[in-house]
């Protein structure tokens, strides 16, 4: 429901997040962000309307893995969660 929620309901076990940026208390940009700086390695793919390059670039530039504007195309959305799942998997095989 908020940011500080978030990062509260954040745990290792959690596949992927994904976040709106438009958060009350706490914006997605800075969710993505403490949670990378708390070692976080869990995919995180941002849903927002704000749409514009300098948005996307802060998005990937602050942790997130992935940036998709809104209003989007649900397949897409999930072809993106299913790619980022499998990218993370392979990861974590590696190690």
């Amino acid at each position: 429901a908020d940011g500080p929620g978030a990062l509260r309901a954040w745990t290792p076990a959690i596949d992927v997040v994904i976040l709106d940026v438009m958060l009350p208390g706490c914006d997605g940009y800075s969710v993505c962000q403490r949670l990378r700086q708390q070692g976080a390695s869990t995919p995180v793919l941002i849903l927002s309307a704000r749409s514009e390059r300098q948005d996307r670039i802060h998005g990937l530039n602050v942790g997130a893995d992935d940036y998709v504007t809104k209003p989007f195309d649900p397949g897409e959305l999930l072809a993106r969660v299913h790619a980022l799942v499998r990218r993370s998997q392979r990861e974590a095989g590696a190690h």
